[in-house]
């Protein structure tokens, strides 16, 4: 998988037809785009609208698809990929998709693999619901939405590329500290990109 591969690649096709449907060209829009927020992909969830489906329903188990699919109805292309930076929750459940089709593997264990958690010692982290928490980790710390505490919500709401990571300060050190002095990127051009 490289920063300037087209999405087109390595989409599900029925995810790609969708989104060609409503104007997006994965042929033209790439790996880089997702990551930099300039593919154009509308984001779903800068809308009250989402928010208040999520109010209305907490314990809804979102896929990647429905998120993507309200994207497609809600709205338009921002722009031409690398043409309008605009920040997309979409792009980052796209890029799950895209990194799961990549590696023929779930997102959990792509993402486990890919910044080297074994390997760098985080055995306190994981993606909420997409793997069962580690031996011995401690209960996650309450989020809130305004005033109203999330803790139990389904967190599909934001897992499929743009959150649902689950860690402990000290793994998060661990992971900065490595990513900062090149223990994660095998190629040190990567970092500094």
């Amino acid at each position: 998988l490289g920063l300037d591969d087209p999405v087109s690649k390595h989409m599900p096709a029925h995810v790609s037809d969708a989104l060609a449907a409503d104007g997006y060209d994965l042929d033209a829009m790439t790996v880089r785009h997702l990551l930099t927020h300039t593919s154009g992909l509308y984001d779903y969830g800068d809308r009250d609208r989402f928010v208040q489906r999520v109010l209305d329903d907490p314990y809804h188990r979102w896929t990647p698809e429905e998120q993507i699919g309200l994207a497609v109805e809600w709205g338009e292309p921002y722009g031409a990929p690398g043409a309008v930076y605009r920040y997309s929750d979409t792009g980052y459940v796209v890029l799950g998709l895209v990194l799961e089709s990549a590696y023929g593997k779930p997102l959990a264990e792509v993402l486990r693999e890919l910044l080297a958690f074994e390997r760098l010692g985080m055995d306190d982290t994981w993606l909420e619901t997409l793997e069962d928490p580690p031996a011995g980790a401690s209960e996650r710390a309450h989020q809130y939405m305004g005033e109203r505490d999330t803790w139990d919500w389904d967190p599909s709401l934001d897992l499929y590329g743009g959150g649902g990571l689950v860690s402990t300060a000290d793994d998060m050190a661990v992971f900065v500290r490595a990513l900062f002095t090149g223990g994660v990127f095998r190629d040190a051009a990567t970092a500094d990109t």
